[in-house]
């Protein structure tokens, strides 16, 4: 079972990728392009920031995270009831932006090192035109 409250304790810096990816990785039963797994719900509520996803993104990038577990940490914080974000401002629409990408890698943008690189920029930057150049 995926505790969110991992997720919450790796946006505060209270652990470090590789705790995060062992929950996980050890926890998500994978059956070809599909992922099972069960959520614990986290009693403590986080508005996730584009500082968050950058941080997975820099996980990534040092390969401390797999580019393909992006697809599942969307699912997770999409989903979940004490990970929010608010669309209506330009970082929590980045954030949405870059969630609704990672969640459906097969009808938008593949989970690779050079997108996450782009989308770590646009994060940063909210330059749109960034997302044009991501690749299928």
């Amino acid at each position: 079972m995926i505790r969110e409250s991992y997720l919450i304790k790796y946006f505060q810096g209270q652990i470090n990728s590789d705790l995060l990816s062992k929950e996980l990785l050890n926890n998500i039963q994978r059956t070809g392009k599909e992922s099972r797994y069960e959520v614990e719900d986290s009693e403590v509520e986080l508005e996730v920031k584009t500082v968050h996803l950058i941080k997975i993104c820099d996980a990534v990038l040092a390969k401390e995270l797999p580019p393909e577990i992006l697809q599942d940490i969307a699912f997770l914080l999409i989903s979940s009831d004490s990970l929010f974000w608010d669309g209506s401002d330009t970082d929590g629409g980045r954030v949405a932006e870059v969630l609704e990408q990672w969640s459906a890698p097969e009808i938008n943008y593949s989970l690779n090192i050079e997108n996450v690189v782009k989308w770590r920029e646009f994060l940063v930057s909210a330059k749109e035109e960034i997302l044009k150049t991501l690749v299928h």
